[in-house]
């Protein structure tokens, strides 16, 4: 019992222990597991602190590459130097190392140009010597030998007592910018140059003169001695005008002066619009050909096309060279821009000369219009005097005799010489009617001949308006009432008016006759009076007045379209309407109307009209006569 007891608590034991282990190995793959997660994570992060930093050193390594400057330290005693250090930096600026400088301590002095080495000998005698000294710009030999500009900033160090004990420095390298200010400088003195040329050329407007100014400025800028320019005419040929040293016989006839482009050593040039640079004697041969009689010695030649904004070549520029010296290119392509300001003065005195040309055309031409004016006029002058005489003498032998045949129908019409029966009473009165229609017309005419010809009488004195119109109503009042029209008058009294009384008697009556002869139904309407204000509205049109009386004639009649208003105060015009074959007039009472009263009443006529409903025709005139 006692070993089965002991068996019993063995495999109990076993169990037991069994159950631990199998705990404790959970718990170790827990955290197994746990720390291989660990180590992922750690491997991770140093994989990417491991990225940064080769990201950092990249950015660092092209950061240090990018610096154009580096420092020195130079150390002093009893005021001389006795060491010199530089930083690795050195190599960037001036290809040599720290150790190279080490080695030969004159090797700094050395790399300095050798127009600036007593500007540097200078600045460092100013700092032993124990003064600030200001930077230096300079240029200094580099080791693949290059000349670079670098810019020296010392700074000075003193100990307790004052005195100096070394000094540094920063060397900074400026070629780019210094490179980038001369080629400022340079384009600014080549707009300059250009400024000059144009500026001296400019306020020229010979052709000769400007074209020789300009070889002689574009000489100076390449430094040739030889050059020519050559004018593009008409027919194309190529007209030799202004030239300098003995440029005038490489390609051309001295006889002649000119040849044509295609036959020359200039056909590509001027013909395509493209400069040609020949830089040997070889290359003149070949291009020159057989037409080359005088230029074997010509070792440069360039020729450039004067072309005008419109793409139109008017002329060639030369420059020649017997020697082997050439032109730099930039300074060559400084005279090729010249050249598209050459292209437009030239164009500017060309169209100048031709503008002289036909000013001298057009003023003889001027002259003699002018000549053929004053004969017209004379001749004109001459007709008009006959007129005149015309008008005189018809108007007294048409006047008389029909004043007479007037006169002799009233005396018969009146029975004074006997009764008559109705049928001659009806012709007496017909035969009345014309003749006083015709003297209205031969009146009319007269009237508007001495108008024309400033010869209008004017006879002003002092009467009432209101008696002027009551007396042209009552002239024409018959009529109006034959027609069966209604008369409408509103005549306000009003002081006296200075005016000639017949005249505007003759234009109140011109404006009632027309009234009444285009008004078929309805009526017709006189107002007069003064105007109550300093500004009157006359239809659509507003009038500034002061002083002024207003007299309107209204009718419903035909009215006038649009189009026709702006006509109806012309001379011999009549509109075309259903009543004109019913109604005669030559067309001059509204034109001798409107001219009566702005140049003998010194007023204005308005008129206002609609077809179908009637016109309205205003006359304002100054109280005084305008006097």
């Amino acid at each position: 019992m006692a070993f089965l007891h002991i068996i019993y608590y063995m495999f109990f034991i076993f169990q037991q222990t069994l159950a631990e282990l199998k705990e404790l190995n959970e718990t170790l793959e827990l955290r197994v597991t746990e720390r291989t997660a660990q180590l992922a994570a750690e491997v991770a992060e140093r994989k990417q602190t491991e990225t940064a930093l080769k990201e950092s050193e990249t950015r660092y390594r092209r950061l240090v590459e990018s610096i154009t400057g580096y420092t020195y330290s130079v150390q002093v005693e009893d005021g001389r130097p006795r060491g010199t250090s530089h930083s690795s930096g050195c190599v960037a600026v001036t290809g040599y190392t720290p150790e190279d400088y080490a080695a030969d301590p004159g090797l700094w002095l050395q790399m300095v140009h050798e127009e600036d080495r007593q500007a540097v000998v200078e600045q460092a005698a100013l700092i032993l010597s124990g003064n600030e000294a200001p930077p230096l710009e300079h240029r200094i030999y580099h080791k693949d030998g290059r000349i670079r500009w670098v810019k020296n900033r010392p700074v000075p160090h003193f100990n307790g007592e004052g005195r100096l004990v070394a000094y540094d420095g920063l060397i900074s390298d400026i070629t780019e910018r210094k490179l980038a200010e001369e080629e400022i400088r340079t384009y600014n003195e080549e707009l300059l140059t250009i400024n000059r040329v144009v500026t001296a050329c400019s306020s020229l407007l010979d052709l000769r003169e400007v074209l020789d100014r300009v070889l002689k400025e574009t000489m100076e800028i390449v430094g040739l001695a030889e050059g020519s320019i050559c004018v593009l005419n008409n027919d194309g040929s190529l007209r030799f005008t202004a030239h300098r040293g003995a440029a005038a016989m490489v390609t051309f006839d001295a006889a002649t002066g000119e040849k044509a482009p295609s036959e020359c050593l200039y056909r590509s040039c001027s013909g395509n619009f493209e400069p040609i640079i020949l830089r040997s004697r070889e290359e003149v041969a070949r291009f020159g050909g057989k037409d080359l009689h005088h230029g074997e010695d010509i070792c440069f030649h360039a020729a450039f096309p004067l072309v005008t904004g419109k793409r139109i070549c008017v002329g060639v520029l030369c420059l020649f060279s017997r020697n082997e010296a050439q032109p730099p290119d930039r300074r060559l392509r400084l005279v090729e821009t010249i050249t598209a300001h050459v292209a437009l003065l030239l164009e500017n005195v060309r169209l100048y000369e031709e503008t002289l040309s036909h000013a001298a055309t057009l003023e003889k031409k001027v002259e003699e219009r002018t000549m053929e004016l004053e004969q017209a006029n004379r001749k004109l002058r001459e007709v008009d005097r006959i007129k005149s005489m015309f008008i005189a003498s018809m108007s007294h032998e048409l006047r008389t005799p029909l004043n007479s045949v007037i006169g002799l129908s009233s005396i018969l019409l009146d029975e004074w010489v006997g009764p008559l029966n109705s049928e001659q009473k009806e012709n007496l009165a017909i035969v009345l009617n014309a003749g006083e229609h015709l003297l209205s017309l031969i009146n009319d005419v007269i009237d508007v001949s001495k108008i024309e010809a400033g010869q209008i009488e004017i006879d002003r004195g002092s009467f009432d308006l209101h008696d002027v119109v009551a007396e042209a109503v009552t002239t024409v009042e018959k009529e109006i009432r034959d027609k069966g029209l209604a008369l409408h008058v509103e005549n306000l009294h009003r002081p006296m008016t200075r005016h000639d009384r017949r005249r505007l008697m003759q234009c109140l009556l011109n404006l009632l006759s027309n009234a009444v002869k285009y008004t078929e139904k309805g009526s017709i309407s006189v107002t007069a009076g003064e105007i109550p204000s300093a500004k009157a509205r006359v239809g659509d049109a507003e009038t500034h007045c002061r002083g002024y009386v207003e007299i309107a004639v209204q009718d419903t009649g035909i009215g006038i379209d649009g189009p026709d208003l702006p006509r109806i105060f012309e001379p011999f015009t009549r509109i075309d309407s259903r009543l004109r074959p019913r109604v005669s007039g030559t067309g001059l009472g509204l034109y001798l109307t409107r001219k009566l009263v702005t140049e003998a009443l010194r007023g204005e006529i308005h008129l206002t009209s609609e077809a179908g409903r009637g016109s309205r025709f205003v006359m304002v005139i100054p109280v005084d006569g305008g006097e």
